[in-house]
C-alpha cells in the first residue's frame, strides 16, 4: 500500500502542478507566502499519502501498509485514542508555524 500510495501521490501532487496558480491565490487568502515548485508538490503529495497509511494502519485491521504482505504488522502497536491524542496535540504546533509564517510574511 506505501508503494502504490506514492504512485499516487505522485501522481496527485504532479496533477495540482497544474492548479498552482489558484493555490497561490488561496494560499494568499490565508497570508501564507507559497512558491510551489513541481518537486515539491509531488513530494507532498507522496508524504501526504504515506503519513495517512501509517496513522490508519494502527487503527485498521484490513489495511495492508506493507503490501504484498497480506496483514498489518502496525496494526494495534497504539491505542486509537493515543493516534486521536497525536493527531490533536500535532494542531498545536501547526498553529504556532502558522502564525510565524504570517508574522514572518507580513514583516517583509
Amino acid at each position: 500500500m506505501l508503494l502504490f500510495g506514492g504512485i499516487i501521490g505522485a501522481a496527485f501532487g504532479a496533477g495540482a502542478f497544474s492548479l498552482r496558480t489558484q493555490l497561490i491565490k488561496l494560499m494568499g487568502l490565508f497570508a501564507l507566502p507559497y512558491r510551489p515548485s513541481i518537486g515539491g508538490m509531488i513530494l507532498s503529495g507522496v508524504l501526504g499519502i504515506w503519513f495517512h497509511i501509517l496513522l490508519d494502519s494502527p487503527l485498521y485491521e484490513d489495511i495492508q501498509p506493507l503490501y504484498p504482505l497480506a496483514y498489518n504488522p502496525i496494526y494495534g502497536l497504539v491505542s486509537n485514542s493515543s493516534v486521536y491524542a497525536f493527531c490533536a496535540v500535532s494542531f498545536v504546533p501547526a498553529i504556532v508555524l502558522y502564525l510565524l509564517s504570517r508574522a514572518g510574511s507580513s514583516g517583509k
